[in-house]
């Protein structure tokens, strides 16, 4: 699967479990809203992605203008672009986020994640066997914001493709 012209409501909608996504009947395909532990957090269309504390009575008729009139009068947002945080590897540290090796009724599978830089040079293959997508997709995230930090910066890592296959063959050292 090729990843990297995908939004980035995309991957988040790989690596968020269904039942924590709110109004996903109401959104775009290049936005999203979800519930993670103490947050409400908001991927916009652009990639940028914020978060507000969780409000206490959230109300389950909501419809995706009340969340997101909810985004716009909270005192307490946080706005990762504004920050400086960019990679979505770093917002998965900070929000705590965790996706299963493998989810109930998902048939594992042995999958390679491609990581490229920002100018499009091949930086390294990830494998994984017997995993879901959606947990390598969430290492090879991690992976890229552990490159990032490694250049300084100076260098952005994007994950480019996941390949499905039960005929991966794992490296050997």
């Amino acid at each position: 699967m090729h990843l990297a012209d995908k939004p980035a409501a995309f991957l988040w909608r790989m690596l968020v479990p269904p039942q924590a996504v709110v109004c996903a009947h109401d959104l775009d395909d290049d936005e999203l809203i979800f519930l993670w532990r103490d947050w409400v957090v908001y991927v916009q269309p652009d990639g940028a992605v914020l978060r507000i504390p969780r409000p206490a009575k959230a109300s389950p008729w909501w419809t995706a203008a009340d969340w997101w009139d909810l985004l716009w009068w909270a005192a307490d947002s946080v706005d990762y672009d504004a920050l400086g945080v960019y990679a979505m590897g770093e917002i998965i540290r900070d929000l705590g986020l965790v996706v299963p090796v493998r989810r109930r009724g998902e048939p594992p599978a042995d999958v390679s994640v491609r990581l490229i830089r920002h100018d499009g040079a091949h930086v390294e293959t990830l494998l994984f066997r017997q995993v879901s997508p959606a947990y390598a997709l969430y290492r090879g995230l991690l992976r890229c914001a552990d490159l990032d930090a490694a250049t300084d910066g100076e260098w952005e890592h994007h994950v480019q493709r996941l390949q499905v296959s039960s005929d991966v063959v794992p490296f050997r050292h």
